[in-house]
């Protein structure tokens, strides 16, 4: 068995476009975090190879299922993932789910959270309403409680404790190998954190998505980053995944 390796955080990211970008992503998730002890979890459901061996600490996963599709819930992707840091002995204090059109644009994010102890935290949306039909969404609807179900929350930007995520991982386990409707996990991650009664710490106070007036999600512009930055988020999306685009540009300057 190999030896246990501690972290302050295990990163579970998801790539599916744009080497350079994505290059450029974890340089900001360094930079950042350059007082942190971290290991990525990099799934890659790209038809393109990752580079990242020179660093110990980034493990390239090729994604199951592969599928050109994007779309599809990102369960058995987490499961995975928790798959690898579990057969690997990597252990942390916390677990960050991050996609690659995030970003950092602050220093600070484990103390913080370390500070303010909450078990989880989410992204605190309207529920629209379950329309899944699928035979094992169903299935985790009923044992989970219909009464959780009363908000759901975007993965991306999601932290947990690790013993909480691994719980987690462990309860949604059949989905594993399963490719199933799209985004399935806003509503059962959501849902498991209010079945167990977890701590939860919403969004706005670390992570931010820019939106339009309408309140669709929408690319991110320099004054909005200039915005979050000042109200200290430490988290914004979307960032564009062109390496020249202004927005991305701009965080680079940002100390």
């Amino acid at each position: 068995m190999s030896t246990e390796k501690i972290y302050d955080m295990i990163l579970l990211v998801t790539f599916h476009e744009n080497v350079d970008c994505f290059i450029d992503f974890i340089e900001n998730i360094k930079k950042f975090n350059k007082h942190e002890t971290i290991a990525i979890i990099v799934s890659n459901g790209s038809e393109h190879s990752l580079d990242l061996d020179s660093d110990k600490d980034i493990y390239v996963i090729q994604r199951f299922p592969k599928n050109k599709s994007r779309y599809l819930t990102m369960i058995p992707v987490h499961i995975q993932l928790w798959d690898f840091v579990k057969e690997n002995s990597l252990k942390s204090s916390y677990v960050l789910l991050l996609s690659s059109n995030q970003m950092f644009i602050n220093h600070g994010f484990y103390p913080f959270i370390q500070r303010e102890n909450y078990d989880a935290g989410y992204f605190k949306r309207p529920y629209s309403g379950i329309n899944y039909k699928q035979e094992l969404f169903l299935k985790y609807y009923n044992m989970i409680g219909p009464e959780h179900f009363t908000h759901q929350s975007n993965h991306d930007g999601m932290y947990f404790k690790y013993d909480i995520f691994n719980n987690m991982m462990d309860f949604f386990h059949e989905y594993k190998n399963k490719i199933e409707d799209v985004h399935q996990e806003e509503y059962l991650y959501y849902a498991y954190l209010s079945k167990h009664n977890y701590r939860l710490m919403e969004f706005s106070e670390y992570n931010h998505f820019c939106k339009s007036k309408e309140g669709d999600f929408i690319e991110c512009k320099v004054d909005d980053i200039k915005d979050a930055k000042e109200k200290g988020i430490f988290i914004i999306k979307r960032i564009p995944r062109i390496i020249n685009h202004p927005s991305r540009l701009y965080i680079k300057t940002l100390e």
